[in-house]
């Protein structure tokens, strides 16, 4: 029991104590924080924020409520100049009346505190209806590392070295694009969250204007293909089962990568035999109308081999022949990217493509005679071949 009660004492006070390199660290970070913690869609306001400095006071204000601004998860009221002014103090006994002459459902507010050499900046958010804290982040700051902290405070840092200053402006680089990444991921939650709140009310026709191409820009499924070769010198039946990635690019572009394995049955005048081939192989699709049905194009690399029966090969017949073979491959196709129940999540995919030129090389020799050692090879070739052939595909994905 008592371990229990010291984890759960470790667990509130890591994730509400943290060290952050430099203010605009803090603020950043504890935008996210304060987004996160309170409903999506909540009204609040960013009312004061007290230390001894006016001028932090203001920037702290305005930076907190442009961070939390760009996240768009709750809607913020900004109070003028005035109604600042006459917000002295948040409390129990002030919350409630603050809150509902900005018509606000959370009050946001922060402090200073100096620790010896550190300073401890606090943000709060406050429940106007219960005055209970909803969000609550601390971090401790130096001054001696970052000197617009030091301005605002109104004092002079220690000189900072080169060093240190590249490590500060990484520092305040990674918080940057850490902001960026996390305001992208609320936005996209945000949007996904708007569209399941009214999925419910839509009628047929509007569910189905929802389901665009690129509803979500990366698709992943797992597929099997068939595959029915007349080549110019060999007829193949080649089952195949196929991983697949399609990332959207816009609308109506995309471009993936596919990872096939499959059976290759081969038949060439008396050469007859199976093989284990597998290809790598990029597609590019258009969406025409920007929905399911696309065109596309692939251009993949196929190889493998297999042991082949009495092979003929100038006149000489021989026994137990291994035969090699690797072909660059082009082949358009069409087909539809099905979205399934809610826009994103599960899908189809299902199409044929039409495989119009390859180039292959093969080479002949003789039988295993230990696991990968071979005897010589005595015969090969190079070239092109023409033909009817056809593969068609179908799968299950998920899109994110």
């Amino acid at each position: 029991m008592k371990n229990k009660f010291l984890l759960i004492i470790f667990t509130f006070i890591s994730g509400t104590f943290l060290y952050a390199q430099s203010l605009n660290e803090a603020i950043l970070t504890a935008a996210i924080r304060i987004s996160n913690d309170l409903p999506a869609n909540s009204t609040a306001a960013v009312v004061s924020f007290t230390s001894d400095s006016t001028n932090l006071n203001d920037y702290v204000i305005n930076e907190l409520h442009g961070a939390i601004l760009r996240n768009r998860r709750i809607t913020l009221v900004k109070p003028d100049q005035s109604q600042l002014q006459n917000i002295s103090a948040v409390d129990a006994s002030t919350a409630r009346n603050i809150g509902q002459s900005l018509r606000v459902q959370y009050l946001i507010t922060g402090s200073l505190q100096q620790s010896g050499d550190d300073y401890d900046i606090q943000f709060i958010s406050i429940n106007v209806s219960n005055t209970e804290t909803r969000s609550h982040y601390i971090a401790s700051l130096n001054p001696q590392n970052d000197d617009n902290f030091a301005n605002l405070l109104g004092i002079t840092p220690a000189p900072v070295t080169e060093t240190a200053r590249r490590q500060q402006e990484q520092q305040e680089e990674r918080a940057r694009l850490k902001q960026e990444r996390e305001e992208q991921i609320a936005r996209q939650q945000q949007e996904r969250e708007e569209i399941n709140a009214r999925w419910s009310q839509l009628d047929r026709k509007e569910r189905n204007a929802l389901k665009t191409a690129n509803v979500r820009n990366n698709w992943i499924s797992a597929e099997g293909s068939l595959g029915v070769f007349n080549y110019s010198i060999a007829e193949v039946f080649n089952p195949t089962v196929v991983l697949s990635y399609e990332r959207m690019f816009g609308s109506k572009l995309s471009l993936g990568l596919n990872l096939n394995a499959g059976l290759y049955r081969y038949k060439a005048g008396s050469v007859f035999g199976d093989s284990l081939g597998f290809s790598i192989s990029a597609p590019f699709r258009f969406y025409p109308w920007g929905k399911s049905f696309f065109v596309g194009i692939s251009i993949g690399w196929v190889f493998g081999g297999g042991e082949y029966g009495d092979v003929e090969y100038h006149g000489v017949k021989h026994s137990d022949v291994y035969i090699d073979w690797a072909y660059l491959i082009i082949a358009p196709g069409f087909g539809w990217k099905i979205d399934i129940g809610k826009p994103g999540g599960f899908f189809f995919r299902t199409g044929i493509e039409l495989p119009l030129f390859d180039w292959y090389f093969y080479t002949l020799t003789g039988k295993h005679e230990f696991m990968f050692f071979r005897r010589r090879e005595f015969a090969g070739g190079t070239g092109a071949s023409l033909g009817l052939k056809v593969t068609a595909f179908l799968g299950i994905g998920w899109a994110f």
